[in-house]
Protein backbone atom coordinates (compact mmCIF):
# COMPACT_ATOMS: atom_id res chain seq x y z
CA UNK A 1 0.00 0.00 0.00
CA UNK A 2 2.86 2.36 0.87
CA UNK A 3 4.33 1.87 -2.60
CA UNK A 4 1.03 2.62 -4.35
CA UNK A 5 0.59 5.85 -2.35
CA UNK A 6 4.11 6.94 -3.28
CA UNK A 7 3.47 6.11 -6.94
CA UNK A 8 0.18 8.03 -6.92
CA UNK A 9 1.88 11.08 -5.40
CA UNK A 10 4.71 10.88 -7.96
CA UNK A 11 2.18 10.71 -10.79
CA UNK A 12 0.25 13.73 -9.51
CA UNK A 13 3.43 15.75 -9.05
CA UNK A 14 4.67 14.80 -12.53
CA UNK A 15 1.29 15.73 -14.02
CA UNK A 16 1.40 19.10 -12.22
CA UNK A 17 4.87 19.79 -13.60
CA UNK A 18 3.76 18.88 -17.14
CA UNK A 19 0.76 21.21 -16.89
CA UNK A 20 2.98 24.02 -15.58
CA UNK A 21 5.48 23.40 -18.37
CA UNK A 22 2.69 23.63 -20.95
CA UNK A 23 1.45 26.91 -19.48
CA UNK A 24 4.94 28.41 -19.58
CA UNK A 25 5.57 27.22 -23.12
CA UNK A 26 2.25 28.66 -24.29
CA UNK A 27 3.05 31.99 -22.65
CA UNK A 28 6.45 32.15 -24.32
CA UNK A 29 5.01 31.20 -27.70
CA UNK A 30 2.28 33.82 -27.38
CA UNK A 31 4.81 36.50 -26.45
CA UNK A 32 7.06 35.59 -29.38
CA UNK A 33 4.19 35.52 -31.85
CA UNK A 34 2.82 38.86 -30.69
CA UNK A 35 6.24 40.41 -31.15
CA UNK A 36 5.28 42.75 -28.36
CA UNK A 37 8.27 44.71 -27.31
CA UNK A 38 8.42 46.43 -23.98
CA UNK A 39 10.54 49.53 -24.30
CA UNK A 40 13.54 49.55 -22.05
CA UNK A 41 13.46 52.27 -19.44
CA UNK A 42 15.76 55.19 -20.02
CA UNK A 43 18.62 54.46 -17.69
CA UNK A 44 20.93 57.27 -16.75
CA UNK A 45 24.19 56.39 -15.07
CA UNK A 46 24.00 57.99 -11.63
CA UNK A 47 27.67 59.00 -11.71
CA UNK A 48 27.30 60.73 -15.09
CA UNK A 49 24.19 62.49 -13.86
CA UNK A 50 26.00 63.64 -10.72
CA UNK A 51 28.86 65.04 -12.80
CA UNK A 52 26.36 66.97 -14.94
CA UNK A 53 24.67 68.32 -11.82
CA UNK A 54 28.02 69.37 -10.31
CA UNK A 55 28.87 71.18 -13.53
CA UNK A 56 25.53 73.04 -13.57
CA UNK A 57 25.91 74.03 -9.92
CA UNK A 58 29.48 75.15 -10.56
CA UNK A 59 28.16 77.40 -13.31
CA UNK A 60 25.56 78.83 -10.93
CA UNK A 61 22.68 77.17 -12.80
CA UNK A 62 20.89 75.92 -9.69
CA UNK A 63 17.46 75.64 -11.31
CA UNK A 64 18.89 73.68 -14.21
CA UNK A 65 20.58 71.32 -11.75
CA UNK A 66 17.27 70.58 -10.05
CA UNK A 67 15.55 70.22 -13.42
CA UNK A 68 18.15 67.59 -14.29
CA UNK A 69 16.87 65.52 -11.37
CA UNK A 70 13.21 65.92 -12.34
CA UNK A 71 13.84 64.74 -15.90
CA UNK A 72 14.48 61.24 -14.61
CA UNK A 73 11.44 58.99 -14.91
CA UNK A 74 11.40 58.34 -11.19
CA UNK A 75 13.81 60.68 -9.44
CA UNK A 76 16.09 58.72 -7.24
CA UNK A 77 16.32 59.92 -3.69
CA UNK A 78 20.11 59.76 -3.51
CA UNK A 79 20.42 61.90 -6.66
CA UNK A 80 18.08 64.49 -5.19
CA UNK A 81 20.00 64.51 -1.92
CA UNK A 82 23.25 64.80 -3.87
CA UNK A 83 21.91 67.85 -5.73
CA UNK A 84 20.75 69.52 -2.52
CA UNK A 85 24.09 68.83 -0.80
CA UNK A 86 26.13 70.11 -3.73
CA UNK A 87 23.97 73.23 -3.98
CA UNK A 88 24.39 73.88 -0.28
CA UNK A 89 28.15 73.39 -0.46
CA UNK A 90 28.47 75.57 -3.54
CA UNK A 91 26.47 78.40 -1.99
CA UNK A 92 28.40 78.28 1.29
CA UNK A 93 31.83 78.13 -0.29
CA UNK A 94 31.37 81.38 -2.22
Amino acid sequence: MKTSVCETIKEHIAKGFRVQEDVIQNSVITAVRSRAVTPAPHIVDAHVQQLQIEQLIGQGQINAAFQQVTHVTVPELHTSVFTIRETFLAQHSL
